[in-house]
């Protein structure tokens, strides 16, 4: 555990990172999971039950609704309209 790496309970620790980084631990390592996600669903034809597994979830329904909470979309349904947009500015055509 962090908090004992760095000699703090949990308690303290999660609220020392709160107040350095602004959000607390649980919160920024979920952010930084998703993000990745959302490159992965982007640049790779890896399934959302694969990239799911990569970024550390091993329900598939939990990871799908934790990335609609925070990209506001499911999935697939990024990696549809990236494709789309990315087809539309590979044929001449603006991607707005």
């Amino acid at each position: 555990m962090l908090a004992d790496a760095i000699s703090l309970s949990p308690f303290h620790f999660a609220r020392s990172f709160k107040a350095t980084i602004g959000l607390a631990p649980h919160r920024f390592v979920t952010i930084i999971r998703l993000q990745r996600a959302q490159e992965l669903l982007i640049r790779t034809p890896m399934s959302v039950a694969d990239v799911a597994a990569a970024v550390g979830y091993s329900n598939v329904s939990h990871f799908r609704r934790m990335f609609r909470n925070q990209v506001g979309e499911l999935p697939f349904a990024l990696r549809q309209r990236k494709q789309i947009n990315a087809q539309g500015v590979a044929a001449g055509r603006p991607s707005g």
